[in-house]
């Protein structure tokens, strides 16, 4: 696909960088929730982690903790 507008359910519509950006974001948010299992984190040391710069202005970083914590409960379910 190559859409010229994309409208999602945060924010303004935009063109297929919000795709890519939020691609990126779960890609981000995995990769934190490994770290914190690799280093013998648990779901008590979510609030720990520093929202990246990146994702700091964004809406979605209102669900950052809500998100890392889907997936450390995946990742601990495994």
């Amino acid at each position: 696909m190559d859409p010229e507008t994309v409208i999602h359910g945060h924010g303004d519509p935009g063109g297929k960088e919000i795709i890519i950006s939020t691609g990126v974001y779960v890609e981000d948010i995995e990769k934190i929730a490994l770290e914190m299992c690799d280093a013998g984190k648990s779901l008590d040391d979510i609030n720990d982690v520093e929202i990246p710069d990146r994702y700091k202005d964004w809406i979605l970083g209102d669900y950052f903790y809500s998100n890392i914590e889907c997936i450390l409960k995946e990742i601990m379910a495994k």
